[in-house]
Parts: structure tokens; sequence; C-alpha cells
């Protein structure tokens, strides 16, 4: 998971904000959002800040990029959405088109007890499900588990971080998220619209940190795995590792 927090603060921010304020006044409902899409590349370092699977690979269409609504503008079945949020700046963020449209959908899960926002301002009275990357540190909520344990192959997978106790309502936020994804509890079976954990990409997640998983761990100099694979450090994965919030079962 990557934080999204410095879109703001990205050089050409200021100039296409106010394009796109420009072209919402025109009211030419064109999608015009993606002129975002740009922006949003820059800060997740050309990866998807949700999965992490490298953006816009040529030939793979479940990788390329797109701007989605966190807030969907439209709901699933009965559920009208959110299309007063569809033209707001500050609800917009790129996804790989798996996690946005297999996956993300058009779901947006409240807590039991919240209300349903019908304007911008009954938004500050609801109690969301998902982890926002754009307001949240990742770091806050999870943690990584490196596991040879199922099969066929092993995995990285997101869990709770130990300091978030079962009987708050984060932890309930945490679950959902992992669960929506399809990035955890891979040792059960996920009903999640009927997709189920996504191990190939969890296990090239694996492959590609173990090592340096393991040379953390082992309190052993891991410069040498970093040069020679210096794109690590693009993940947000890296910074689990740095701050040592992972587990490595075997």
């Amino acid at each position: 998971l990557i934080f999204m927090e410095n879109i703001e603060t990205h050089p050409d921010f200021n100039l296409t904000n106010k394009s796109f304020e420009e072209e919402k006044n025109l009211n030419t409902n064109n999608g015009y959002w993606t002129m975002f899409l740009n922006i949003h590349k820059t800060i997740s370092k050309n990866r998807c800040p949700v999965c992490e699977e490298l953006l816009d690979q040529k030939g793979i269409r479940e990788t390329k990029s797109s701007i989605d609504h966190f807030r969907p503008k439209s709901g699933e079945g009965t559920d009208p959405g959110y299309p007063f949020m569809e033209y707001e700046e500050n609800n917009y963020i790129i996804m790989c088109q798996s996690c946005n449209n297999d996956y993300k959908k058009s779901f947006f899960p409240l807590e039991d007890n919240s209300p349903r926002a019908i304007t911008k301002e009954g938004i500050v009275d609801e109690k969301p499900l998902l982890i926002d990357l754009r307001k949240e540190d990742p770091l806050d909520f999870f943690e990584l588990v490196f596991s040879d344990k199922f099969l066929p192959y092993p995995i990285l997978e997101l869990k709770r971080k130990k300091t978030i106790l079962k009987s708050s309502s984060d932890y309930n936020r945490i679950k959902e998220t992992i669960k929506l994804f399809g990035l955890g509890n891979c040792h059960k079976v996920v009903d999640n619209k009927n997709m189920t954990c996504r191990h190939i990409l969890l296990n090239t997640h694996y492959n590609n940190f173990i090592d340096l998983a393991s040379a953390i761990k082992m309190k052993k100099d891991f410069t040498p795995i970093l040069d020679a694979n210096p794109e690590l450090i693009a993940y947000g994965f890296f910074r689990f590792l740095i701050n040592e919030q992972f587990e490595i079962h075997n």
C-alpha cells in the first residue's frame, strides 16, 4: 500500500487543478478527472497504490491505470452512490484496472450504524470501511506477513497491525479493505463477489521482497540487495520493511 498524501505538492497540481475547475464550471461532463492521471502516477512511482502492481505494462490489460472515485459516482444495485462527488478532486485516486474494475467496482461499504451521505456536507458523518490512502498512512493500520504455508506457492499478504485492537472501528476497516481487494486472509475462502485472494500477485511480491525482509530480520547489511534491485525502494512495502512491520512465517 502506498501513501498518496503528497498529491497537492506536485509542481503541476495547481495549474492542473485550475484547468479542472474551469472545465467543471463549463459543465462539459466528459470525465476530465483524467487530467490528474500523470500527477497520481508520479506520486505513486507508477505503481497502483493498492496492490503495488506496476502500472501500464505493455499488453497487460489489468495493469492499465485509471483515476478511480474513492466514493463511487454511482453505486451497486439500488445504492445511488455519490453523484455529488463525481467532480471533486479530493475524491480521486489512481488504481490499476484490476483493483478498480474487478475488485472495488462501485462498492463503498460503511459501518452498520453509519448514515450514507446524500450531500458533500454529510460526508463528515459517514464511517467508511475502507482506508483512504490519500489521507491515511497504511503504516498506521497494516503489517506484512511473508508465508510459505499456503499452497501452491508462498505469498506476501497484509494483516492487521498488532496495536489495533479487535474491539476498535479500525479493526473492521482493515478487515474490509483487505477483503475487498483480495490482499490477505489467504488461508480462508474470501467471499468477495466471486473473487478470491490474489495468490499470483502476492507470490510475485513475496519473491521480490523475501531476501530483503530476511536480511532486515537477521540484522544483516541489505545494501547489496538494494544495489541489485533499486526498484524495491519505490514500493510502499519498502516502508513496512524499514519500519520492521512484518513477520516471516516458515
